[in-house]
């Protein structure tokens, strides 16, 4: 996962990425089109995988084993940002998870 993140954010910075400067007045130049970047690209969401259910979706964001496959487990994060319902819906069974962990480690 770090990997990736790290990828991504190098790729950000590769020459062919920038904007001109000399094009763009945000950056201080004047291309007479306004004064804004364009940051789309950044936000973008794209599933990868078939996104889990809500209960599936607690499951492996609760893992902790080297087998986890971080490209669904970042969907899964992905998804929550963007889907409120989701993301409480995976958060609750997150929880009900840890209770049900927790009390059969007391017992």
């Amino acid at each position: 996962l770090k990997d990736t993140i790290d990828r991504m954010f190098m790729d950000l910075f590769r020459v062919e990425n920038l904007p001109d400067p000399h094009n763009n007045p945000a950056l201080g130049g004047d291309d007479g089109e306004g004064g804004t970047l364009d940051t789309s690209q950044y936000d973008e969401y794209v599933q990868i995988s078939e996104l889990p259910n809500a209960e599936e979706g607690a499951n492996l964001l609760l893992r902790t084993d080297d087998d986890v496959d971080f490209q669904s487990a970042w969907d899964v994060l992905r998804h929550m940002v963007k889907d409120d319902e989701y993301k409480q819906d995976v958060l609750q069974h997150a929880h009900d998870i840890l209770q049900i962990r927790e009390t059969k480690m007391v017992h």
